[in-house]
């Protein structure tokens, strides 16, 4: 008697999915489950744009459902973030499933133009921590730009600020 697990079986425990069910590229329009932080569960990762950069694919994501501490935010709370770019192998660390794959794109695209302008000059680069992950991070850096002391004053390398951002020069 042969057993068969579907993927749903991964997904509903929050599990990695096998190797196999992972995409072999993202694609605009994508929204896709992850491992989210305790409390986020519900959040979701939309792919707004994919591009190749010195060789590497860099997927600009938004990101939708979170809880993150931003005292900068009404309320002290945002629940989105509009345009963040991440190498394609730290998200394939972190999604889970695909929801959907014809999902509608924001219009407003003056996140990726501002970025990109700033990688164009060699003053932004790409994340390459997982989504989770990357989430404190920005949440720190709420926290830190609120507190004044922006730009951090410790950036050693095991610090969140010291690994969360590499430079890709286009």
């Amino acid at each position: 008697m042969a057993v068969c697990i579907s993927a749903a079986f991964f997904y509903t425990w929050n599990m990695t999915p096998p190797a196999e069910t992972l995409p072999a590229n993202f694609v605009p329009g994508q929204r896709w489950a992850y491992h989210t932080r305790s409390g986020e569960e519900a959040s979701r990762l939309l792919v707004l744009k994919v591009e190749v950069l010195n060789g590497e694919e860099v997927v600009h994501l938004s990101i939708g459902g979170l809880a993150m501490n931003n005292p900068l935010s009404p309320g002290g709370v945002s629940q989105q973030i509009g345009h963040v770019p991440i190498g394609a192998s730290a998200l394939r660390r972190s999604v889970t499933w695909l929801e959907e794959s014809a999902a509608e794109l924001p219009e407003d695209e003056s996140g990726y133009w501002q970025w990109k302008a700033a990688a164009d000059r060699g003053e932004a680069g790409v994340f390459t921590l997982e989504i989770a992950d990357l989430v404190d991070v920005l949440e720190e850096a709420f926290q830190t730009a609120h507190s004044g002391q922006y730009p951090p004053q410790q950036t050693q390398p095991g610090s969140v600020f010291g690994k969360s951002n590499r430079t890709l020069k286009a």
